[in-house]
């Protein structure tokens, strides 16, 4: 029902107060929550009573994005742009709609009415169950609605049920796209539609995804494509109803250029993105599509609960959505304070040295950006030779020096790390710069700008579901926070401080959390080895000097050579301890062995991360292994379970491959994957298979997956101890929580860490604090005296 009275308003809130279990979707009218955009309806599924309701509040309230680009950059005026892309469309748009809603009823129900439907969100007991539920929870706890006591998120069930769907093909309903227009397969008017044959819908071969609409299509669900279709149509009158009312007025300054009284040219400029426009239609357009959103949320939960009972991952299930809610969520809702000021500064600094960096490859070779044309340049024999450009004015002293040049170089791709065994040719240094500013500049220091609320708050977008292993990812429109480079010459982090004085910054990070459990899954669980590894961290011997030591890296990368002939080899200063220095690139080489070769990497890979050839790679590998047995033989152990069909694990009738994370109990299922599948490469047609080539992942996925387990568990711990007055979690950096205590319970943090290494697992776990010297993130130095730490008020204790 799409609410439009009283009467109806009050019986619905009567259901809802009633309910244990509400389904609910917010549509809005854009995705930027917290900052200019706001709901537009609330629909909720009530499956007790089998009762669906659509509350629509502000439609017909919104503004057209406008979609710069080169043609029209931002703030053009709409007389001095093109029609070319979309910015002027967008202007065109925006104008006539806003011309067009003067006079029209969308069916709103009046505002004040929001607090009576908040005043039944939230009753205790109360289960709410969304798809993608950070989007709808920020969308609601900006509009100032209590926040719920437990949720659900469909998008975490099909995590669990499918941990890849995007990485395999599946035969499924599809809608048609401009691709496919052009190709002349559909008309115009259908592109965005679901395909259909006869009235079924026709299936295709594509890459899976969790999209609400296209699962229950995939599965079946009555009604599945209804909505969509219903609101394809809405939009399609409502743009032949904006054209007419257009063609009204033919002397507007709007339609100067166009046509006069030709509806097809004024037709083609009125285009509405059916989901981003959706707050431009009256409300009963919207209100099927809507509550056919819940009520599918619904089918694809109930779809999704007995396939993870069968894999025992109900509680499993309970718990992501807990970490999802109380952890993910509440990180985003913390985010991080930006100081503007100094974000502008450091643009300000960058821009020139793009600039300069630009003019000075571009004019000697071509677009920095086109990797196709930079891969033929760099592999047309000139980094054989001396490059003759002339160096920025503020280029580094330091990278003038200890050039080279590649006599039959090649380049498979011009990707970091191919570059990487190129960069002492003058020009690779100053890609590679170009690279690393444009990045600071345009991926992070102006997105942040954009993403900061009105206080200057940056939420990190974190994903609980977005890898395979259950790691968390990162992503939105503030950039990917797990990436920030702040070493090497990055400093943009120093834009990113705490809320305000009362607050200080620190990070928890694992110790080697990844060996750990590598070893205690391979030494202590599967029996392998003789606990090389595991004794080791249990009388704290330093792994990377033990492997530079008794591997002997120094004779066998270097052999015969003196000091300062390796240091010399290697561009490093001879400064007063020379010795000292070697040591450090040795433990360097021994650690990038033990976290190479933990996952049974091959002298390829080892030749190519330490830049040595591959028959010393070899002897590295053939040493390391000989001192570490065990994980060879895990890496065959789920290698072989991963390919060894059998019962699953409450389903024993049911046969499937997979692996299963010890503690969290999540599944790495690869019979999902097809066995063979053929693909043509430079005209030659080969083929692979793909369970195999998922297989040889399956032991990295272990101890990775379980790391962000324990990690984020362990913050959800910490978060149900402490509210939010107290301590704040912002980010989840691979095996470390970064977040702010509030000055005056700086001693909790030590509690924290108890819980982080509060697991049986043998060797048993180490936490590491750091906190920042300068009250920026980019200080971020570790704490030796805890407790002079607290006293400062984190000001000292890191020496």
């Amino acid at each position: 029902m799409n609410v439009q009275d009283r009467e109806q308003f009050d019986d619905a809130l009567t259901w809802i107060e009633r309910a244990k279990i509400v389904v609910a979707d917010v549509e809005s009218n854009g995705l930027r929550h917290r900052r200019n955009h706001y709901p537009i309806s609330f629909s909720v599924y009530l499956p007790e009573f089998d009762k669906s309701f659509n509350f629509p509040f502000r439609h017909g309230e919104g503004e057209v994005e406008v979609h710069w680009s080169a043609s029209n950059p931002a703030g053009t005026d709409f007389a001095e742009a093109n029609w070319s892309g979309r910015a002027k469309k967008c202007m065109y748009l925006g104008y006539w709609f806003k011309k067009w809603a003067a006079d029209v009823d969308f069916k709103n129900l009046p505002s004040t009415w929001l607090e009576d439907l908040k005043a039944v969100w939230g009753l205790p007991g109360v289960t709410y169950i969304f798809h993608n539920a950070r989007f709808d929870l920020h969308m609601l706890d900006a509009e100032g609605f209590p926040s719920p006591d437990k949720i659900e998120d469909t998008m975490m069930a099909l995590h669990l049920v499918n941990e890849d769907w995007g990485g395999m093909s599946i035969t499924a309903p599809f809608t048609w796209t401009l691709k496919d227009k052009s190709r002349g397969l559909c008309q115009p008017g259908q592109v965005g539609q679901w395909a259909t044959l006869d009235g079924k819908l026709m299936t295709k071969r594509q890459k899976g995804n969790r999209r609400l609409k296209w699962q229950a299509a995939l599965h079946g669900f009555d009604g599945a494509t209804e909505g969509e279709t219903a609101l394809h149509k809405a939009v399609m009158r409502f743009e032949e109803t904006l054209t007419e009312f257009a063609l009204l007025h033919p002397e507007d300054p709007y339609n100067k250029g166009l046509i006069q009284k030709k509806s097809n040219k004024i037709r083609s400029k009125i285009k509405l993105d059916k989901k981003a426009n959706m707050w431009m239609l009256p409300s009963s357009e919207v209100a099927y599509y809507a509550e056919l959103d819940v009520v599918l949320t619904w089918k694809l939960r109930e779809w999704c609960m007995p396939i993870l009972a069968d894999w025992n991952n109900l509680e499993l299930y309970e718990n992501q959505n807990a970490v999802l809610y109380e952890v993910a969520w509440r990180m985003e809702c913390n985010g991080i304070k930006l100081n503007r000021a100094h974000a502008e500064e450091e643009l300000a600094k960058l821009h020139p040295m793009i600039e300069d960096l630009h003019w000075a490859i571009n004019k000697k070779v071509f677009k920095i950006g086109a990797h196709v044309k930079l891969k033929e340049f760099l592999n047309s024999s000139v980094l054989e030779h001396e490059w003759m450009g002339e160096w920025p004015e503020w280029w580094p002293g330091n990278k003038k020096v200890d050039l080279k040049i590649y006599p039959g170089a090649y380049l498979s791709s011009t990707n970091k790390e191919s570059l990487k065994d190129y960069d002492d040719h003058p020009l690779v240094r100053m890609i590679v710069e170009y690279r690393k500013l444009k990045m600071s500049a345009d991926t992070y220091l102006t997105n942040w700008l954009e993403a900061a609320d009105e206080n200057n708050i940056v939420r990190p977008g974190m994903n609980p579901d977005g890898t395979n292993s259950g790691r968390f990812s990162s992503s939105g429109d503030a950039g990917n926070f797990q990436n920030i480079p702040d070493r090497g010459g990055y400093t943009i982090k120093r834009a990113l401080v705490p809320y305000d004085p009362s607050w200080i910054l620190f990070a928890l990070d694992y110790g080697q959390l990844e060996a750990r459990l590598a070893a205690w899954v391979a030494e202590t669980l599967l029996g392998f080895g003789n606990l090389e590894m595991t004794m080791l961290f249990e009388n704290g011997v330093d792994m990377h000097v033990y492997t530079r030591d008794i591997v002997n890296i120094r004779e066998v990368v270097y052999p015969g050579m003196t000091t300062k002939q390796i240091l010399t080899k290697l561009g490093e200063p001879l400064d007063d301890k020379p010795e000292a220095l070697l040591a450090a690139r040795c433990r360097g080489m021994g650690k990038t062995m033990n976290f190479g070769l933990l996952y049974n990497g091959t002298e390829y890979m080892l030749s190519a991360l330490l830049k040595i050839d591959k028959e010393t790679a070899r002897k590295l590998v053939y040493t390391w292994r000989e001192l570490f047995p065990a994980f060879a033989k895990a890496q065959a152990y789920f290698e072989d379970l991963s390919l060894t069909s059998r019962g699953m694990p409450n389903a024993p009738e049911k046969n499937a491959k997979y692996i299963t994370q010890p503690i969290s109990g999540r599944h790495r299922k690869i019979h999902r994957y097809p066995t063979w599948v053929t693909f043509y490469e430079n005209g030659i047609r080969k083929g692979f298979n793909p369970q195999e080539a998922a297989s040889r992942k399956t032991w990295n996925n272990v101890p990775q997956g379980l790391g962000g387990y324990l990690c984020t568990v362990s913050g959800l711990k910490a978060n149900r101890l402490y509210d939010n007055d107290e301590l704040r979690f912002f980010a989840n950096i691979h095996d470390a929580l970064d977040g702010f205590v509030n000055r005056d319970n700086m001693p909790i943090i030590k509690n924290v860490m108890s819980i982080m290494i509060d697991w049986d697992i043998r060797p048993g776990l180490t936490v590491d604090l750091s906190g920042s010297k300068d009250g920026t993130w980019q200080g971020m130095s570790e704490v030796k005296d805890f407790d002079l730490w607290c006293d400062s008020k984190g000001k000292e204790g890191y020496d």
